[in-house]
């Protein structure tokens, strides 16, 4: 009975985690944001706009029959964290061409050529070198290693071994197509493995990444354009420096959830690439089992 529950909560694990959590937190994090910040006078304005009054209108009425407001709710939120999933991807792989094919080289470059005119200060020099390499950079480096590094032996075996065994040939430096064919390996031998479970984190954390992103950016359009338009954010907010405070909240929220991503992401890979190795090497010796197989891959 508990084995079976757990089939099922891993089937929809995914949907749950990488989807629905993040679009929920979307939406309520952009609405708490917003009403928090914006004056009252401002959203009385906002209540006359036609579409708007329509939902809210809808939302009162939703909210007579609970069940139906809750799964309402959930629906638009799926819905929602499917968009957010999507642009989340697209966020990470605009970023990573900005910083770690751009920014990165050339403040590497420059802090280089810095450090050779400090040539008498050579320890000095190599504690600055470790700084940027070890926190500096890794907080502006957006792409992530497919596995670790040290398990490159790995990879080169299991592929020798894969190439021999279904008689197939691997694009060069493919990860993608190892990755899959190694996918198809795990679940049509039923192997237990938990790069789904890691595949749903990672997703979760780079979707809630990408969301302190945007709420730290809404808060600084907000917070700038309260300059041009008069009684934008309420007086709290401007007495308090709550959008300050806001920034630094989300801007820690956004590192930890990054960090978080690239980690799980590197697990993802490593999983597979482990448990796939290992199956290969445990099942090597069997005589004649995987003779003459041919593995196709469309």
């Amino acid at each position: 009975m508990g084995g079976k529950m757990w089939d099922k909560i891993e089937l929809y694990f995914f949907d749950i985690i990488g989807i629905l959590i993040p679009g929920i937190i979307f939406l309520s994090g952009i609405t708490f944001t917003s009403l928090f910040l914006i004056s009252g006078d401002l959203n009385m304005n906002f209540n006359e706009i036609f579409f708007i009054d329509i939902l809210i209108k809808t939302s009162k009425e939703l909210t007579k029959n609970m069940l139906f407001f809750v799964v309402f709710f959930l629906f638009n939120a799926y819905l929602v964290g499917i968009v957010i999933k999507v642009l989340s991807k697209l966020y990470y792989e605009i970023f990573e061409i900005i910083f770690d094919k751009f920014l990165n080289r050339k403040f590497t470059e420059w802090w280089k050529k810095k450090q050779k005119r400090k040539e008498p200060d050579l320890v000095h020099s190599e504690k600055d070198n470790n700084f940027w390499n070890k926190f500096i950079k890794e907080i502006f480096e957006f792409g992530v290693d497919n596995y670790r590094g040290a398990n490159k032996v790995l990879l080169d075996e299991s592929k020798m071994i894969i190439k021999k065994r279904y008689n197939t040939d691997f694009p060069k430096d493919d990860w993608l197509f190892f990755e899959k064919l190694s996918k198809i390996i795990i679940y049509s031998e039923n192997i237990k493995c938990l790069n789904d479970t890691f595949l749903a984190k990672y997703t979760f954390y780079r979707s809630l990444s990408f969301i302190s992103f945007l709420q730290i950016f809404l808060i600084v359009v907000l917070f700038f354009l309260d300059f041009f338009l008069k009684d934008l954010l309420n007086d709290y907010s401007n007495l308090l420096k709550i959008p300050i405070f806001l920034i630094i909240i989300n801007i820690i929220f956004w590192y930890s959830f990054h960090e978080k991503y690239k980690r799980y992401f590197r697990y993802c890979g490593n999983e597979t690439l482990v448990t796939v190795y290992y199956h290969l090497k445990k099942t090597e010796q069997t005589p004649d089992s995987n003779k003459d197989k041919t593995l196709i891959l469309k």
